[in-house]
């Protein structure tokens, strides 16, 4: 998933040129290259993605480069060439650096973080000074694709742009690109489409609407219930606190899991013991080789 942005490589592969299609001078920010505002409001969230997994979606930081490179090389090239509208297989230094230094006003940068690892950027560019427009992109790694990141970038930048007087966001997509145009359509703005030299070029105010609203509402609703599904019906249980002699509530747990109809793995933690109630015990959950949705501890208060 991704879509390109004329603040980035130009269409034609020549890194730091003006994009195609807007002057020279909007592709550059109305403040010095890596001037941070004093002040810069804190954007960051954990955000429940489609899934009912959870990721982290903060501000881009100066020291976040090496982690974009990683996640550049993690692209297909199918990726590579839909974000940047040609086959770029590295970023250069000078790219890289306007990349992670953003000012939050004129130009913000969202990550999403994903255990340790970047998985995603998003960022607009506003198109000139004090203009009302800014361009918006944003890229997936394929890994997590499909699991709603590129409506959840979108919504941030949406909301960090209206604080920054920006009213309206512009992008450019390939044709070939359904899924980004999908998500562009599907998030409730009122989009304007034009197509002209192979590229799909959309503008929409970005101010909420009742429908853009209610989008967002349905999109947590079901992230929410879906990361309670694993609580409810989980692949396996984790039991801590059931003693090796087989006795006390812990053991009597596991028992009752064990016999009780659960299909998933019932999995007893033990510091020392092999096996707790005629189940194989270990010393850490991860250690077990089972997918664990559930943990109980059973300790004395």
């Amino acid at each position: 998933m991704a879509a390109g942005s004329g603040v980035d490589p130009d269409r034609s592969g020549h890194p730091g040129d003006a994009p195609r299609g807007l002057p020279a001078a909007w592709t550059r920010s109305v403040r010095p290259e890596g001037v941070i505002r004093v002040g810069a409001p804190d954007r960051s969230a954990d955000v429940l993605l489609r899934d009912g997994t959870t990721v982290h979606l903060r501000q881009i930081r100066p020291e976040d480069a090496p982690a974009i490179v990683a996640m550049h090389a993690r692209f297909s090239e199918r990726t590579r060439y839909l974000r940047y509208f040609s086959p770029y297989p590295r970023i250069p230094e000078r790219d890289l650096q306007r990349f992670v230094n953003v000012d939050h006003h004129d130009r913000e940068a969202f990550v999403v973080i994903a255990g340790d690892r970047i998985v995603a950027v998003g960022r607009y560019d506003r198109l000139g000074p004090g203009a009302p427009d800014a361009e918006v992109a944003f890229v997936v790694e394929d890994a997590y694709q499909g699991r709603g990141i590129g409506s959840v970038l979108l919504e941030h930048l949406a909301a960090a742009a209206r604080e920054e007087g920006i009213s309206r966001f512009v992008a450019e997509v390939l044709p070939s690109n359904a899924q980004m145009l999908r998500v562009f359509a599907d998030a409730g703005y009122q989009i304007r489409r034009q197509y002209a030299d192979g590229v799909v070029h959309l503008s929409f105010p970005i101010a909420p609407t009742e429908q853009s609203l209610e989008v967002q509402w349905e999109r947590e609703h079901r992230s929410e219930a879906r990361s309670i599904a694993r609580l409810l019906t989980p692949r396996g249980v984790a039991v801590y606190g059931a003693s090796a002699s087989g006795q006390g509530v812990g053991a009597a747990l596991l028992g009752h899991l064990r016999d009780g109809g659960f299909t998933g793995a019932v999995v007893p933690i033990h510091p020392t013991a092999k096996q707790i109630a005629g189940l194989p015990a270990w010393p850490r959950a991860a250690d077990a080789g089972q997918p664990i949705d559930l943990a109980v501890i059973v300790v004395p208060a």
